[in-house]
């Protein structure tokens, strides 16, 4: 049973009201995805425009070995990712820690202060591995 009652325009096939609302409501809506997403919250990694990248303040340094999720080891600790958990590549990309199973990689990464468990990891090119960061707070 149709919960819009039927009309006729000239010109027009047989439109329903609330799809004629909605045809008129596009063009107005179109703004709005244009603009949704395109700042990113100052807590994950950017890419800067001279290609190199800035981490959070809380990332440590470490180098991480994959194992079956949900647990990471990093700096021969096994640590629980959180539901959230992304892992980057060096090129900024999010990539499926399965993927990588049973390899090793520099990284830096954050661990999530109420949980202890780990959020984000970043594989490091061999540039970002040369600057210094802690291994510990």
């Amino acid at each position: 049973m149709p919960r819009c009652p039927l009309f006729f325009l000239p010109g027009l096939r047989l439109l329903r009201p609330c799809t004629t609302a909605l045809l008129a409501a596009l063009p107005l809506l179109a703004p709005l995805s244009a603009a949704h997403g395109q700042s990113a919250p100052a807590v994950y990694a950017q890419a800067t425009p001279a290609g190199t990248r800035s981490f959070p303040d809380t990332a440590l340094r470490g180098v991480m070995q994959v194992a079956p999720l949900p647990e990471l080891t990093i700096n021969g600790k096994r640590l629980r990712t959180t539901p959230g958990f992304r892992l980057f590549d060096a090129q900024n990309r999010l990539v499926f820690a399965h993927t990588l199973q049973g390899q090793t990689f520099t990284v830096n990464y954050v661990i999530e202060s109420n949980t202890g468990w780990l959020h984000q990891v970043w594989l490091l090119t061999p540039e970002e591995a040369k600057t210094k960061l802690p291994t510990q707070r």
